[in-house]
């Protein structure tokens, strides 16, 4: 079971969306083909950068490492496997554990039957803010190539984004103010592969006719019917009363949709990406903006619908399922928008400096980074790297690279704050570009 394990994480290590260029620089969308995945416009001939950076799946390292990666452990510490799966291209070095107060391990008892289980001190804080709590991972591995005017290629995906929003009352439950709360809660999941198909053009200049603008524009498009292969989608709420420690009671009530293609249900539609690029002479360099909208589309899904009630006066109960086709439109839609500026700084030596913005998963995030470059000779060069981010808390990453004709290897050292914690982790992360 543990090689299974281990072989998921190391496909999906290659599904990192960012290489270590990018992370270095505070994970900063740059502008290139690097960021193709993202905006469709940078795969127009004429964009700069490599077709391909592939980072190397060092976060798989920890699942031969560490013992909370082991199914066959007496004890299974649910925050460390959720800091590792959500950046795992990355190597962390300091993953954080869970607190033994105010909190729930997943443990075996002396007859090997799973329990849940209070422990008293140490680990990293949890966080359980008055506001909705989150969690998103979007995973995808876009293999293409060019084919004429276009590129195609397939891209095997999963999604998965939760959101639990606790009440006003549930807030002072917490704070000793009430002895009772409640709470809301979404998930939304979804695993499947696509159909790759991407349009990108320099647009002529004759467009502009006799204004001043003397840039570049690419437009592009990304179209992608897909087969979808697993779904769920589910929402609930739930009330909890407490007198005291000893004295806790709680009800819930939830409706969710489920289809897999393991039971012969599937999902089907089309999703675009669209995008626009500029590249502006300013000076002695040059400017570059680009402005794109992702995961814009139509799924139609065959599933079975089910609700659940339960509580702590009764076990959980559930309905027959019901058989239910349902429509999601853009389920994942996200938009995005980055700028840089390149400019020679000193015979070769080149700077780049970039940032960007963007929403998705029901998160926003910002980035921004500079990488100096040094050529050593027409072909060879090394970089230096830094940035900054904000994504679940802020991050900062620095880091070197090398190139030489065509080829890259590039390193960066990140942190980040782990999933539902005030945990800060840093991490190792390494990539090959060509």
């Amino acid at each position: 079971m543990k090689y299974v394990i281990l072989s998921l994480l190391l496909s999906l290590g290659l599904a990192a969306a960012q290489d270590s260029r990018s992370i270095a620089m505070g994970g900063v969308m740059l502008p290139d083909r690097s960021s193709t995945a993202v905006n469709p416009a940078y795969s127009a001939d004429g964009i700069p950068g490599q077709a391909y950076a592939l980072p190397l799946p060092l976060g798989a390292l920890n699942a031969l490492t560490q013992d909370s990666f082991n199914p066959a452990s007496s004890s299974l510490d649910v925050l460390p496997i959720l800091d590792q799966v959500n950046n795992l291209s990355s190597y962390i070095i300091n993953l954080p554990a869970s607190p033994t107060e105010h909190t729930i391990k997943i443990s075996a008892n002396e007859e090997g039957q799973a329990v849940l289980s209070y422990a008293n001190s140490g680990g990293a804080d949890l966080i359980f803010g008055l506001s909705d709590i989150g969690y998103g991972v979007d995973y995808a591995i876009p293999i293409n190539f060019a084919a004429g005017p276009v590129r195609v290629g397939v891209r095997p995906y999963v999604f998965l984004n939760t959101v639990v929003s606790p009440d006003a009352e549930m807030a002072k439950l917490f704070a000793g103010g009430t002895n009772q709360g409640g709470a809301t809660a979404q998930i939304k999941g979804e695993a499947g592969v696509s159909l790759d198909v991407f349009y990108a053009t320099l647009l002529p200049n004759e467009l502009f006719g006799e204004s001043d603008f003397n840039g570049d524009i690419y437009v592009g498009v990304r179209a992608a019917p897909f087969v979808g292969l697993a779904r769920v989608d589910g929402n609930g709420a739930g009330q909890i009363e407490a007198t005291d420690i000893n004295n806790v009671s709680f009800d819930y009530e939830a409706q969710g949709f489920v289809s897999t293609v393991a039971t012969g249900q599937i999902g089907y539609g089309l999703v675009t990406d669209l995008g626009v690029a500029t590249v502006i002479p300013v000076d002695a360099g040059k400017l570059n903006l680009g402005l794109s909208l992702s995961n814009f589309g139509l799924a139609i899904w065959s599933g079975d619908s089910y609700t659940m009630t339960g509580g702590s006066s009764a076990g959980a109960e559930f309905s027959s399922p019901t058989a239910e086709t349902k429509a999601y439109f853009s389920p994942n839609f996200g938009v995005h928008a980055n700028g840089a500026y390149e400019t020679e700084l000193a015979s070769n030596i080149n700077m780049l400096v970039a940032a960007d913005a963007g929403y998705a998963l029901g998160a926003f995030e910002t980035h921004l980074g500079t990488e100096t470059l040094f050529g050593l000779s027409d072909d060879m060069n090394i970089a230096a790297r830094a940035g900054l981010g904000y994504e679940n808390g802020f991050n900062f990453g620095v880091g070197t690279g090398f190139s030489y004709s065509g080829f890259s290897f590039d390193i960066a050292l990140t942190s980040h704050i782990a999933p539902f914690t005030s945990h800060r982790s840093f991490g190792l992360t390494t990539s090959i570009g060509f």
